[in-house]
């Protein structure tokens, strides 16, 4: 019988460094033994943040565990450089633990004789009081307060963090501070800029897949009107993918630099660039309807 969730388990109580890291590598090399092929990028990306699958589908769930035993897998590289580079705090123990008790239903549907019987109970929901604590404290300190279980919420609450920073970005690359239509705000106004975002994406260059954004932000949906939290190497994964998105630094022009190095817009193309933006944005409602854009005074775009 496997232990190696056992071990990483018992490990996090000694809270020694050392002791948890060694333990993390043993597990994550077991992870890695349950993957037989790691899938492409847009199957990746497709099955790791699946929101809704046919659950009586073996191959469909087939798919969904073994893509989240690969992410898992991955994200806990990430997460032993992080344990190496950081004084751990009861919070990181917590983390750890959640990363591996998630696991077990994963774990257990390729490997049915790893020892997880020592998990009874995962917990994966807050008392609602402390939702209320958060919102208090943000509201009047701009940060959580010194509650161990307000912490928690903050972090379950990362994937409303992850939501509002694609909605913000992608208006922000287009250069928008905010549109109406009849003089009213589109509360589905996400969708058409995915819309516009497919349309004119030869207008610009980015190393991020709009598509992968468009389903981590239904992914981000499910757990912000689902009240519980997400599995923690899908938040992780999720955060790693969008560095390239908030990439800072070296242009394709070795002599250029720019704080929105992540999509770049040729400079001779930023009018074709707005011009685009608006008649493609005025396509996608009905040509009755009258639309007011608020423009910024410079998209998030490197301008090459």
């Amino acid at each position: 019988m496997s232990k190696e969730a056992k071990n990483v388990f018992e490990s996090i109580k000694t809270k020694d460094a050392i002791t948890i890291g060694a333990s993390l590598v043993e597990f994550n090399s077991y992870l890695n033994s349950l993957i037989e092929k790691k899938l492409s990028d847009n199957m990746f990306y497709d099955w790791v943040f699946k929101t809704d699958f046919n659950t009586h589908n073996e191959r469909q769930v087939d798919c969904y565990v073994k893509t989240n035993i690969q992410a898992a897998a991955q994200s806990l590289e990430r997460v032993i450089k992080f344990c190496h580079e950081t004084d751990l705090t009861d919070f990181h123990f917590r983390l750890l633990s959640d990363f591996v008790c998630d696991l077990k239903p994963f774990v257990l549907k390729l490997d049915k004789g790893h020892d997880y019987s020592w998990l009874l109970l995962n917990t994966n929901s807050h008392i609602t009081n402390f939702y209320q604590d958060l919102s208090f404290n943000s509201f009047w300190h701009g940060r959580p307060g010194n509650h161990f279980e307000e912490n928690l919420v903050l972090a379950s609450s990362t994937p409303f963090i992850i939501r509002q920073t694609i909605e913000y970005k992608i208006m922000r690359i287009l250069g928008i501070n905010y549109y109406l239509v009849n003089d009213k705000p589109d509360i589905q106004f996400i969708s058409k800029l995915f819309s516009l975002i497919e349309n004119i994406k030869t207008n610009f260059s980015t190393k991020i897949d709009f598509d992968f954004l468009k389903k981590m932000h239904k992914w981000s949906s499910k757990y912000i009107h689902g009240g519980y939290r997400p599995y923690p190497w899908q938040t992780e994964t999720a955060l790693n993918y969008l560095q390239d998105l908030f990439y800072s630094g070296q242009t394709s022009n070795s002599q250029s630099y720019s704080l929105y190095a992540g999509v770049e817009v040729k400079k001779e193309n930023l009018q074709e660039f707005k011009l685009n933006i608006e008649k493609t944005l005025k396509g996608l409602y009905e040509p009755d309807d009258e639309l007011k854009i608020y423009w910024r005074d410079k998209p998030e775009v490197a301008i090459v």
